[in-house]
């Protein structure tokens, strides 16, 4: 299949998301779109997007109230998160591969981390704010754009750079982060 879009659904407990994908693609789809969808009450992840080759993007999606993640993408590239929030999840708010584009998103009220982000992916006009862990954290190596994002009133760091990381930022505001506005080691 080259390309599958799912409006208007809601994913509501066990793990309804992933198995509903899987069934009806077997992992073989290129392109997938998510738009106004939720993801909720997952024994684990929201949604797992695995190995899954191809493109996925999420617009005007809601990841909220999971066992695990809002959502565990860490090891797909290229995929858009639009106007999205990730809110109240028991570990990372989201697990976002390389080469993503995030903007107009929310990560807050999460039990870890707001958000894990993997190389070279831009965020503009986000926020960053109650959670947990840090409010963001950038994985492994590539330069990645912070433009007009809000890190506050996290528990760890506003925003944490793994070592060989280079972020730059743009109008970015952090405040009231308990273990100080950004890091890098």
């Amino acid at each position: 299949i080259d390309y599958l879009q799912f409006t208007n659904v809601k994913f509501d407990g066990g793990g309804t998301a992933q198995y509903c994908v899987d069934q009806i693609l077997g992992r073989n789809t290129h392109n997938m779109a998510f738009i106004n969808c939720r993801f909720t009450n997952a024994f684990s992840d929201g949604y797992n997007t695995g190995n899954t080759p191809g493109y996925t993007n999420f617009v005007h999606c809601r990841f909220d109230n999971n066992g695990g993640a809002g959502i565990s993408n860490a090891h797909s590239n290229f995929s858009m998160y639009h106007k999205c929030l990730f809110d109240n999840n028991t570990t990372d708010g989201a697990r976002i591969g390389g080469f993503a584009r995030i903007s107009n998103c929310v990560f807050a009220h999460n039990g870890a981390a707001g958000a894990i982000i993997n190389n070279s992916t831009a965020v503009t006009d986000s926020v960053f704010d109650g959670n947990t862990g840090n409010g963001c954290q950038v994985r492994a190596t590539g330069q990645g754009p912070f433009i007009n994002c809000i890190y506050s009133n996290n528990g760890g760091y506003g925003l944490t750079l793994e070592s060989g990381v280079e972020a730059r930022h743009y109008m970015c505001n952090f405040w009231n982060n308990s273990s100080g506005n950004w890091t890098s080691h």
